[in-house]
């Protein structure tokens, strides 16, 4: 999607929104804050709406509800998600292992020429040990030492995720890592 640079900013909400007037149309530039778990991140996400009739009537409390709305149904998704992302890499294993540390995380290879990231969390008073499934992006792949980036991004996932329940892990919130 365009960033920033690519329209002209017509309209800011502090610390909520923005709109970009470009080419094609209007684009929402929605921030959701502390994006990232235990960090003070904050995300844009874009998207492109026809909200061509609220801006030219000025109708800022309706951008005000919508962008509330993109922020809930945005939510929902990444869930969606993440069970999407779980459900498939127990699905697509296959037993070509390419990095390993018991009880901490194995990297597969599927066999579409996708890439999970199994990472066992210990959850609850007895210390259940629970598996999350992430797909892993090229920056994983194409590291140096495959061993050690598995390793790192593993327990950045996990102190991310300390506070939180599993379900609500995306995959979307790791791929920069």
């Amino acid at each position: 999607m365009q960033g920033m640079g690519d329209g002209v900013v017509i309209h800011v909400r502090k610390g909520d929104y923005a709109i970009l007037e470009t080419k094609e149309g209007y684009i929402i530039s929605v921030l959701f804050t502390n994006a990232y778990r235990n960090s003070h991140f904050d995300v844009s996400r874009y998207f492109k709406l026809d909200i061509s009739g609220l801006i030219q009537s000025g109708d800022f409390e309706a951008l005000d509800e919508l962008s509330q709305d993109i922020r809930r149904d945005y939510a929902s998704f990444q869930r969606y998600e993440t069970e999407k992302v779980n459900v498939t890499g127990r699905r697509l294993m296959s037993k070509l292992k390419l990095a390993m540390k018991p009880w901490d995380f194995t990297l597969y290879r599927c066999g579409n020429d996708t890439h999970v990231l199994k990472v066992i969390f210990s959850e609850g008073n007895y210390k259940v040990d629970v598996e999350r499934f992430f797909i892993v992006t090229d920056y994983v792949l194409n590291a140096e030492d495959l061993f050690s980036t598995c390793e790192r991004v593993s327990a950045n996932i996990r102190i991310s995720c300390e506070d939180f329940a599993n379900s609500e892990i995306s995959k979307r919130d790791f791929d920069l890592l």
